[in-house]
């Protein structure tokens, strides 16, 4: 009968080698090019709405940042609530400032449905 030794080395080798790649490639990923800043962020803000009434919200980008998208999150479903309005806002109609606004009608829920919209900002 032949016995088979395992020796821990082999493994701890192919640990060793495979944390330094993962280190290595940590360290050696390209980012923005020299002097080149790049930002993203995103702006959430809160909406309520009551029952039978009309409400917008809006989430501005800071000053200095551009929009690159927008949308919008209803905490609950339900047939009565309808969106009017999701769009993205200029600075000419925003107070200066990119946005996204969104619009909801609460038809008749029987309650309040709450909301938030979002706006994906950038800065270079």
């Amino acid at each position: 009968m032949r016995e088979t030794l395992t020796r821990p080395f082999p493994v701890l080798a192919l640990l060793a080698v495979a944390a330094f790649s993962v280190a290595l490639a940590l360290v050696m990923r390209p980012g923005p090019a020299a002097g080149v800043s790049t930002k993203v962020i995103v702006v959430t803000e809160q909406g309520t709405a009551p029952n039978n009434e009309l409400v917008q919200v809006i989430a501005s980008c800071p000053s200095g940042f551009e929009l690159t998208g927008g949308g919008y999150e209803i905490a609950s479903i339900n047939p009565a609530i309808f969106v009017h309005q999701d769009t993205p806002l200029t600075p000419e109609i925003n107070e200066g400032l990119w946005g996204w606004a969104v619009t909801l009608l609460n038809d008749g829920t029987g309650g309040d449905v709450d909301f938030s919209v979002q706006a994906v900002c950038w800065k270079n």
